[in-house]
């Protein structure tokens, strides 16, 4: 594993559809019925109202084929309709823009730049969306810079929505080296939300992790007090875990074995709970006999530490060695072992 943590984005493959086939209802309309001046007939509508009824019409998005719902549609079908949708938004983009400069003070001219505005978004949207929506893994870093390039396009356009920097931030955990610290800067110094800039720090911070003291201090759940940088000559496994990950109980044996074997020889384990459910995991460690402490909140929407230190994928587990440094930034696998060689220095 390199040293940028790996950040766990799941495109569910049953979502794949509907984020192909579905646009921003900000962009189409569903439906004119509300909008349609209240003529008596159609030959009563002035032109410009007439003007504004096609532009309803456009943009009503198209119909999904009705087998759809039955059968899956193929990757070329998929692709075609999504091109059709393109043409489509292209087209109701041009009335729209024509629309507001032929009749600048009709009462519609307003609600139309809005329209108008909100498709043009969920275009680059689902454009994006598209380029991130990866089946073959061997594309992960191949399609970077293609990626970027749509996450940009986002941003010169919508500057002040988040999308654009989420995306950013997707490429950021995925690069090494300069260019993730060039992303990252990015985005901390962008009109991205401060909670966003607060992971970008933490993913930042975790790239140039090995080395460092790490500053974890905490009342655990039982009362005791921990402070991970004021444990000299003890080797600290953190373990970022949670009752609901089921990989991290499948781990908890591993953890324990190793607890109990080397704890009188100066083995410690602090757990960072990213639990919700206070009852929950206080069930859970009793019923398994965890003995060592735990970092645990709820007041907060996400964990701190978490976010402090950009752990986005659990279970996560650092080895801090005797002199406080952070020494392994993955130790699933062999703990015992990779202990015992910290003990040893």
């Amino acid at each position: 594993m390199n040293h940028v943590v790996r950040l766990r984005v799941m495109w569910v493959k049953r979502l794949i559809l509907i984020a192909v086939v579905s646009i921003a209802s900000c962009g189409w309309s569903q439906s004119d019925s509300t909008n349609t001046p209240a003529l008596a007939g159609e030959n009563e509508l002035s032109e410009a109202d007439k003007a504004w009824k096609e532009l309803l019409k456009a943009f009503r998005p198209p119909m999904v084929p009705a087998e759809w719902q039955l059968k899956r549609p193929t990757p070329a079908e998929l692709e075609t309709f999504r091109a059709e949708r393109a043409r489509m938004a292209g087209d109701a983009l041009n009335k729209a823009r024509e629309f507001c400069a032929r009749f600048p003070g009709h009462p519609k001219a307003a609600e139309a730049k809005k329209k108008a505005e909100g498709l043009r978004f969920a275009v680059l949207m689902e454009s994006a969306q598209h380029v991130f929506q990866i089946e073959d893994p061997s594309e992960r870093i191949t399609k970077l810079p293609e990626q970027e390039k749509a996450a940009r396009d986002l941003i010169k356009d919508f500057p002040e929505r988040r999308e654009g920097y989420d995306f950013l931030f997707f490429i950021a955990s995925q690069s090494q080296g300069a260019k993730a610290a060039e992303l990252i800067k990015e985005i901390v110094a962008s009109a991205a939300p401060e909670e966003l800039k607060a992971k970008a720090r933490g993913l930042g911070w975790n790239m140039e992790a090995l080395g460092k003291e790490v500053p974890i201090r905490f009342t655990a759940l039982d009362g005791r007090e921990v402070d991970v940088s004021k444990m000299p000559g003890k080797v600290v496994l953190v373990d970022f875990w949670a009752t609901w990950c089921g990989p991290c109980v499948a781990e908890m044996p591993n953890v324990k074995m190793a607890y109990d074997k080397l704890h009188d020889r100066g083995f410690e384990v602090v757990g960072i709970s990213l639990d919700t459910d206070r009852g929950r995991l206080l069930k859970f460690l009793q019923g398994n006999d965890v003995k060592w402490p735990q970092y645990f909140e709820t007041e907060l929407k996400e964990n701190r530490y978490a976010t402090q230190f950009g752990i986005y994928s659990i279970p996560t587990m650092w080895l801090v060695d005797k002199k406080g440094k952070l020494r392994e930034l993955s130790a699933r696998g062999g703990l015992e072992e990779r202990v015992e060689k910290l003990l040893a220095e």
